[in-house]
């Protein structure tokens, strides 16, 4: 086989091989990714909260604008035994690490209406399940300001009407998911629920929100990508870079199996083609509708 047909036939195999490998990692290894990232998040959001340090709006305790991907919340509705980490912001990127708080809305427990958004099926689906939610079902959220209870109103599906407004010292919150066949749902859910309950330190109880603090996004300035049912097109320059990065590990791994010989080729090369192939597939997923 000439040198130039080798390499014609490696790029085309590795590019087989990662069409499948990005099936496989959206429908199985996502699980892993996910459930990964929700451990590190829960324990760097521990320490916060045990520090006095846990955001309580879009800005940290040193003042800085809060980055995207950061705990803000523990999210736990006992109805469907989940406990999650709610990240802020509702991208792709971010919702691959679990549920998102969008971020021209309030935190959960403060006054106003607060949505979180999740993925229905990819990156373990945390909100997989939200449709069997039923009125009276309750939901708590913990934040740097304490613990606030939720119960249930309504399970709202496309066409359904709007809530209610809220009065002007309520609270509500909004979990938004995909609707219908896993990893090719087009519809949206939602789950609207009233804030009964807040706690500061654990033991006192009143019906009374936590103070919201300002929004730096206001729903006009939302981007797309936060949206629900969005891609994250701003992931495209990323995307170009790793898949460069992962042709490059091919012809290198090419040239080496030519020169050294296939196992020790295959022994060197299989962990640096695994780990820029999982690069290229999760790019690859951060333009894919945030809810699937």
């Amino acid at each position: 086989m000439s040198p130039g047909w080798a390499y014609a036939r490696s790029v085309l195999s590795a590019i087989v091989l990662l069409a499948l490998g990005f099936v496989v990692l959206l429908t199985v290894g996502s699980g892993f990714q996910g459930a990964r990232d929700q451990r590190v998040l829960y324990n760097e959001f521990r320490e916060q909260l045990a520090n006095a340090i846990a955001p309580v709006g879009p800005l940290t305790f040193e003042g800085e604008v809060l980055e995207a991907g950061s705990p803000v919340a523990v999210l736990a509705i006992p109805d469907i035994d989940a406990e999650l980490v709610v990240v802020e912001g509702t991208a792709s990127a971010q919702t691959m690490s679990g549920p998102g708080h969008r971020r021209d809305t309030v935190l959960p427990g403060q006054a106003g209406v607060s949505i979180v958004m999740g993925r229905q099926s990819a990156y373990s689906g945390p909100f997989g399940r939200i449709s069997a939610l039923v009125p009276g079902s309750m939901i708590t959220t913990t934040t740097g300001q304490g613990v606030a209870t939720y119960r249930v109103d309504r399970v709202r599906r496309a066409g359904d009407l709007q809530p209610a407004p809220l009065v002007s010292s309520g609270g509500r919150l909004t979990l938004v998911s995909a609707t219908g066949t896993p990893f090719l749902a087009e519809e949206v859910i939602r789950v609207d629920a009233t804030l009964v309950a807040t706690s500061e330190d654990g033991s006192t109880t009143t019906t009374k929100p936590f103070t919201a603090t300002s929004r730096l996004v206001s729903p006009a300035a939302l981007p797309l990508a936060e949206r629900p049912m969005s891609g994250d097109s701003a992931q495209v320059f990323a995307l170009v870079l790793w898949a460069q990065a992962f042709l490059l590990v091919v012809l290198v791994f090419t040239w080496c199996r030519e020169r050294w010989g296939r196992w020790q080729a295959w022994t060197v090369g299989l962990p640096v083609l695994l780990a820029t192939g999982w690069a290229v597939s999760n790019q690859i997923a951060a333009l894919l509708p945030n809810l699937l």
